[in-house]
Order: C-alpha cells, then sequence, then structure tokens
C-alpha cells in the first residue's frame, strides 16, 4: 500500500515488483552509505573525535556473532525446526562453525591485548549479542573495552583499524578509509 518503495538496488527493485506489482519502485541507493562519502562523513565527526578523547588510539573489534554468543540460546535457534525440516542441517552447520570461529576471533582480541598493553582494544558486540560474555571472559586485560555506545561508524572512523568476521562494518570501514582487516581463520 506504499506510494513509493525506494530500493538500494536492482535485487530489491525486482522482488518488490514480483511481491507487490504495481508498486512504484525508485532506485535510490542507501543514504547510509552516502553519509560515508566525503564530504557527508563529517555527519560523525564530533563523536568521532569525542572517543579518541576518552580512549585515545585504538583498535576496534566488531563482533558479529549472535548465533553463537546470542540473547537467545542456540536452543531458542533449534526449537524453532522439526525433525523433517531440510534447513535443520544447513542451520547447524552455520552454528558449528560460528562456534569454532568465535573462540578463535577470543583468542585473537586476547593475543593482541596481551602483545600491545598499552593499546586500547574496543570490542563491540553485535547488537543481538550478549556484551557481558565478553566483559566476564576478557576481564583480565585492563586495555580491553566492551562498548555499545552510539552506532558504529563513529566508532570506526576513531578507529587506527577495525578488525571482523564476516561483518558489513568491514565495507563500512573501507568506505570510510579506515584499515580494516577481515579475520577468517578458516
Amino acid at each position: 500500500h506504499a506510494d513509493c518503495y525506494c530500493a538500494w538496488g536492482n535485487v530489491a527493485k525486482k522482488s518488490v515488483e514480483k511481491e507487490a506489482p504495481g508498486t512504484n519502485v525508485e532506485l535510490t541507493g542507501n543514504p547510509r552509505f552516502d553519509l560515508l562519502q566525503k564530504p557527508h562523513r563529517t555527519f560523525y565527526a564530533h563523536d568521532a573525535n569525542q572517543l579518541n578523547q576518552e580512549y585515545g588510539e585504538f583498535v576496534l573489534f566488531n563482533t558479529n556473532f549472535s548465533m553463537s554468543n546470542g540473547e537467545n540460546s542456540a536452543d531458542f535457534i533449534f526449537s524453532n525446526f522439526d525433525e523433517n525440516d531440510s534447513s535443520k542441517e544447513y542451520i547447524l552447520n552455520v552454528f558449528k562453525k560460528q562456534v569454532k570461529i568465535f573462540g578463535e576471533f577470543l583468542h585473537l582480541i586476547a593475543e593482541v591485548a596481551e602483545k600491545f598493553p598499552n593499546k586500547n582494544i574496543i570490542i563491540r558486540p553485535h547488537p543481538g549479542e550478549k556484551p557481558s560474555f565478553y566483559e566476564n571472559i576478557l576481564y583480565a586485560y585492563d586495555n580491553v573495552h566492551v562498548e555499545k555506545r552510539l552506532e558504529v561508524r563513529p566508532w570506526i572512523m576513531a578507529a587506527e583499524a577495525v578488525i571482523h568476521n564476516s561483518c558489513t562494518t568491514g565495507v563500512t570501514s573501507a568506505l570510510l578509509d579506515t584499515p580494516v582487516i577481515a579475520y577468517v581463520p578458516d
């Protein structure tokens, strides 16, 4: 029942046209990405400067482990499948892989924190994750801080580098000219 649907690209446009024939669909791109381009990124500059005043230079770890460190347990995820559901095995394999990578990502954070004790390490959990897990497991490192304040873009702008695993913040970091590492241990 929309007068116009603003689509990011052709895939979204075709999907809307298929599901809602007759809808006026306009290709507009995504304003989230437009704000990352010069000179618009100054929109985030004040918050980024505040973060640098508080933490100095820091490395940002953006996490994306809501399946293995989520507010909802794996039991909740799998309770939505019945015995005959063909996607259950696929989801189980994704879960197993994420648990393994999650452990390796935690090891990397601890290793960086140990090797660079004078460098602040910021962990920014995905919105679906439990920040308390990171706080509890990495409590011994005085230079590790778990933060959920603000949206992610000022954090990326303020960071010396961003380390992630399978997270769209890698694209955001590249668009903001912040060095980015996709940590893929497999």
